[in-house]
């Protein structure tokens, strides 16, 4: 559990973790340079299963969760963000379906209650399982990593998180497991998760997403290309640079270009070329029409 200033919440994700109804568990908190009462938090719980990692400087929630992977001494490790809570019985069943599945798989995720303050309590509910290399290729299928479980080998295969990327970490590094472990799920949801605009959660900077997705695509074109869902990944980038808080049409309009090279007829990538386009002649005949005017001597109107 890496966690970063958040003593106000850690304690609802600490005790959900001490609640679970599967006994021979860990609770590693990764402090992350914390300046607020994490400490104090973590050690009023008194409980044996609880080891508290004090990182020296904040590094980041790769970093943090890369100090608790190292530290971890079980057979799986679970990510909890310190703002999530798991109901009782999540570890206990995720660990019954890594039991019944075969050893190809070794990521394990499951439904989600999402709690929202801006668009209201919803749940997301799985599908993909298998080789979903191609499918987290495009997007990630995954809602977030508080319902993730992994097999220990997984790390000496694939490695660690990426303490490099500046967002979407976790999804880059589920891309990295899909491309040699195969996934599967609980379906029903067995964590909840607060997804509230006050929390300061990377999730919530535009900037560092966009940033972020740059960051994969250069990292994973090579895969992409070879599938095919290069121009579809690239697209969908336009698409949150156009409807973001402070839209970004020329970058958007780069991106789809770049779709566009990638694939000519891929029409998704046309059209909202054309739309956004259209919108920036718009926006720049109106700003035309409030440009300063003077009469010349003989009456007519000149910009």
């Amino acid at each position: 559990m890496p966690t970063y200033n958040r003593a106000d919440v850690l304690p609802r994700a600490l005790q959900s973790a001490l609640r679970q109804t599967y006994e021979a568990l860990e609770v590693i908190v990764v402090d992350d340079g914390s300046t607020d009462d994490t400490e104090a938090v973590v050690a009023a719980l008194d409980d044996p299963r609880v080891r508290y990692v004090l990182q020296p400087r904040n590094a980041g929630v790769s970093a943090a969760r890369n100090r608790g992977i190292r530290e971890a001494r079980g057979e799986f490790i679970a990510f909890l963000d310190s703002d999530d809570e798991w109901f009782p019985d999540k570890i206990e069943r995720q660990v019954a379906r890594f039991r019944e599945v075969n050893n190809r798989v070794g990521l394990l995720y499951c439904g989600v209650r999402s709690v929202s303050d801006r668009r209201g309590d919803w749940t997301f509910r799985p599908k993909h399982r298998g080789d979903v290399y191609e499918a987290m290729l495009q997007r990630n299928v995954i809602h977030t990593g508080s319902g993730v479980v992994i097999r220990r080998e997984v790390v000496d295969v694939v490695g660690g998180f990426d303490e490099e990327i500046p967002a979407i970490e976790d999804y880059e590094y589920w891309l990295r497991i899909a491309r040699h472990f195969e996934f599967d799920f609980v379906e029903e949801p067995l964590f909840r998760y607060f997804d509230e605009t006050d929390l300061d959660r990377k999730s919530l900077d535009t900037q560092d997403n966009h940033d972020a997705r740059a960051y994969l695509f250069n990292k994973h074109r090579a895969e992409m290309r070879r599938v095919g869902v290069a121009p579809l990944f690239l697209t969908e980038s336009a698409r949150r640079h156009l409807r973001g808080p402070r839209p970004a049409g020329a970058i958007a309009r780069r991106l789809l270009l770049q779709a566009l090279w990638e694939r000519p007829t891929y029409h998704p990538a046309l059209l909202l070329l054309i739309s956004s386009s259209a919108q920036a002649g718009r926006q720049w005949a109106s700003q035309l029409s409030w440009m300063p005017r003077r009469t010349s001597s003989d009456g007519e109107v000149q910009l």
